[in-house]
């Protein structure tokens, strides 16, 4: 199990990578504006990040979802490909 911790504004270039390994061409530019307008409504939302020793191996992402009941919470776990199969995402 990997702990995690926030995401901080310095992480959203690290952030922004690994949202384009899922297929989401993002930039840490695009990440900063998106979170500038989030309001109180928009919670929860959250992202992590697993950095063990320093180095960003992975990350999570909990929002509401936009497809399914508002009740419903969406969780994205996103690894870097030379991270993966050594539990990072559990």
């Amino acid at each position: 199990m990997s702990l995690l911790r926030p995401l901080t504004p310095d992480d959203a270039p690290v952030f922004a990578a690994l949202l384009s390994l899922g297929g989401r061409s993002t930039s840490a530019d695009d990440l900063r504006a998106a979170d500038a307008r989030r309001g109180p409504g928009d919670q929860p939302w959250r992202r992590l990040l697993t950095a063990p020793d320093g180095r960003v191996l992975g990350g999570a992402q909990l929002q509401r979802s936009l497809f399914i009941p508002p009740a419903f919470l969406q969780v994205s776990v996103l690894v870097f490909p030379d991270a993966r199969g050594q539990g990072v995402g559990e």
